[in-house]
């Protein structure tokens, strides 16, 4: 049963697997811990020897023990991101053209600036939303980064997923800071394969880098290393800005000027062989998205798939419905030693 799931599907993050690995061992303890009882169990607040209705009782123990083993490794399967191929739609789409691209997304406090309307961050999420989906048979990733970085989403062909963890990124998620060259280096070390001859970062910020321990140029030369393109877009207008400032009464609005380091920028695109950007507001940035779709393509084999319904999601959900399960077992019967 086992080998027929994994060989109908596939995963996005399948490194989550190694997770795995601590499943024998939890197993093992549990075990262990039943093997040294020899009690009774309580139903309602009434015990009930372990001899009577004996089947049922050891049915319910095991039941009782295995499930956090089980939620844990649904956790794991999901965070693995499974989907399945759609063999009936290969045929069709075996001669595509397309690129490896990783969005790295700048979700600092700075992005909530309402120089652009209602503010800098939703503005981008909207035009890169529209980007998206008007790419076809490209893997698209995405990166989110403050004073910190994190995949959001592995590179995938499912558009659907990706835009939903687009439309979700929220400043508030991360450490503050701008880390740029956290966040190029965690863009850049998406492309796994190799093989892929065509590879794109899009990196987006509003700032300068002013965090994390590897710095812009560092993450450009693995870029250049690796043979991966550049592309960055400034945004944000000229002058001053109502921005977000931490402060001890709160998060408060102040006219602060727009300071990008375009000369970083600049210097991250040309050593990759991509190109910078300056977006004053969301229509330059829309045209900007436009120069970008228009990156030459490459022939490649696209196996398509659709999602099946055992999504993520449904993994997450199946999860969470056993783990109140659990609670509700362990609130209505549960096992007691007897009084030594």
């Amino acid at each position: 049963m086992v080998n027929l799931f994994i060989s109908n599907y596939h995963y996005q993050a399948p490194e989550w697997f190694w997770g795995l690995l601590i499943v024998p061992f939890m197993l093992y303890v549990q075990i262990k811990k039943e093997t040294k009882k020899s009690g009774i169990w309580k139903f309602n607040g009434s015990f009930v020897p372990f001899s009577k209705f004996q089947t049922a009782l050891v049915t319910l123990r095991w039941l009782f023990l295995i499930l956090p083993i089980l939620i844990y490794s649904l956790l794991i399967l999901a965070m693995a991101q499974p989907y399945s191929w759609n063999e009936n739609l290969n045929k069709y789409e075996e001669n595509q053209y397309g690129i490896d691209i990783i969005l790295a997304l700048d979700v600092s406090l700075s992005m909530k600036a309402t120089d652009f309307s209602p503010n800098r961050l939703e503005v981008a999420k909207k035009v890169a939303n529209d980007f998206i989906n008007g790419r076809e048979g490209d893997k698209i990733g995405l990166v989110l980064y403050a004073g910190e970085a994190y995949v959001s989403c592995a590179p995938t062909l499912n558009y659907e997923m990706l835009v939903s963890r687009l439309l979700q990124a929220e400043s508030s998620e991360l450490e503050q800071g701008t880390a740029i060259g956290i966040g190029l280096g965690t863009a850049v070390a998406q492309f796994r394969d190799k093989s892929i001859k065509s590879k794109v970062v899009i990196l987006i910020t509003d700032g300068s880098n002013n965090y994390g321990e590897i710095s812009p140029m560092e993450a450009t030369q693995f870029a250049k290393n690796l043979g991966i393109k550049v592309y960055t877009i400034g945004i944000g207008s000229n002058g001053l800005a109502k921005t977000p400032v931490i402060t001890p009464m709160g998060v408060v609005y102040e006219n602060i000027p727009v300071e990008i380091d375009e000369n970083v920028l600049k210097d991250i695109a040309t050593k990759t062989g991509g190109k910078y950007f300056r977006a004053n507001d969301e229509n330059s940035l829309r045209k900007i998205y436009q120069d970008i779709n228009a990156l030459e393509k490459r022939k490649f084999r696209s196996d398509s798939y659709a999602m099946n319904p055992a999504t993520p999601d449904t993994f997450l959900m199946l999860g969470t419905i056993l783990f109140f399960c659990l609670l509700i077992f362990d609130s209505v019967i549960f096992f007691t030693r007897p009084n030594e």
